[in-house]
C-alpha cells in the first residue's frame, strides 16, 4: 500500500482540503522474522510511515483526517491495525458503516442505531476530550448523516479537542470534498495505493510461508495470472489465494 510522495509534505488546494502526502524517509526494512504464522497485518514501509505519521499528529493535538483509495486496497485493514496496535492506550470510539453491527470498539453501549443521525450525534455528545473517532465505510452512510458529522465537527469536534479518521472509497472522495466544502472542513487526506509488484511478491511469499503452501507449475502460472489481474489490490489478491487454496483442498 503505496502513498504519493512530493516534494512537500502537504499542499493545500481550492477545496480546503490538505494532500497527503507522506514523511519523507529513507527506506526501511521491514522485519518479518518476528511474524506469527497466524493471521497478521502485512506492514509495508509506506503504511508503517502512515500510521506512525497519524499516530504523531493525534498525540500532538486535534485534527481530522480522510483516509480514501480504490475498493479493496486495504483501507479498512490499515484503519484496525492502526487502532489496535497504536491507540490501546487511547480512549476511542470505533464504526464501521458496512457492518451489521458498526460498533468495533467504543465506551458507548451497543446500540441498534445502524447508519442514522442519532448514532453520530451520540458518538460527538458521549466523547470526551482528546478522544479518537475512527469512522469507516462512510459511503454507505447517508447524506443527511455527513452533513450532521461535520455539524459536529465543528461544534463538539473543535471544543473537545477530539481526533477524527474517517474512510472511504475513491468513488465517494469528490462528493466529500463538496462537504467539506460547504462546512469549511479541513482535512488532512491520505490516498491509499494499491501494493507495488515487489510488495506483491513478498505478501504472496509470506502467504505461502504461513500456510505451507505448494502447487504444480501449471496451478503455479495461473495464480500468478490472477494475482496480476488484481492490479496490486491486497484484498483481491488474498481474495485470490484463498480460492485457489480452497481448489486445491477439495
Amino acid at each position: 500500500m503505496a502513498l504519493v510522495v512530493n516534494d512537500s509534505d502537504y499542499v493545500r488546494d481550492s477545496y480546503n482540503i490538505e494532500h497527503y502526502t507522506g514523511t519523507k524517509q529513507k527506506p526501511r526494512a521491514i522485519d518479518r522474522s518476528a511474524e506469527k504464522m497466524d493471521n497478521h497485518y502485512f506492514l509495508t514501509r509506506q503504511s508503517a510511515n502512515l500510521m506512525e505519521d497519524l499516530n504523531r499528529q493525534i498525540l500532538n493535538g486535534s485534527s481530522l483526517f480522510l483516509m480514501y483509495g480504490d475498493k479493496r486496497v486495504g483501507k479498512t485493514s490499515l484503519l484496525n491495525e492502526f487502532a489496535q496496535r497504536r491507540l490501546q492506550a487511547v480512549d476511542r470510539h470505533h464504526f464501521d458503516f458496512a457492518q451489521s453491527s458498526i460498533l468495533l470498539h467504543s465506551s458507548i453501549k451497543p446500540t441498534k442505531i445502524r447508519k442514522d443521525i442519532k448514532l453520530i450525534e451520540k458518538v460527538f455528545t458521549a466523547s470526551e476530550k482528546g478522544n479518537v473517532i475512527l469512522l469507516d465505510h462512510l459511503e454507505q452512510a447517508s447524506k443527511k448523516a455527513l452533513q450532521v458529522l461535520f455539524q459536529c465537527w465543528n461544534t463538539d469536534g473543535v471544543d473537545k479537542k477530539l481526533n477524527l479518521v474517517i474512510c472511504c472509497d475513491q468513488g465517494y472522495f469528490s462528493e466529500l470534498k463538496t462537504f467539506a466544502a460547504q462546512f469549511s472542513i479541513s482535512m488532512q487526506v491520505m490516498q491509499l495505493l494499491p501494493l507495488k509488484p515487489a510488495e506483491v511478491d513478498e505478501f504472496v511469499s509470506v502467504w505461502k510461508l504461513q500456510r505451507n503452501f505448494s502447487c504444480d507449475a501449471a496451478q503455479q502460472r495461473q495464480l500468478q495470472r490472477n494475482i496480476k489481474a488484481c492490479s496490486g489490490k491486497i484484498g483481491e489478491i488474498n481474495s485470490a489465494l484463498e480460492m485457489v487454496c480452497k481448489r486445491l483442498a477439495e
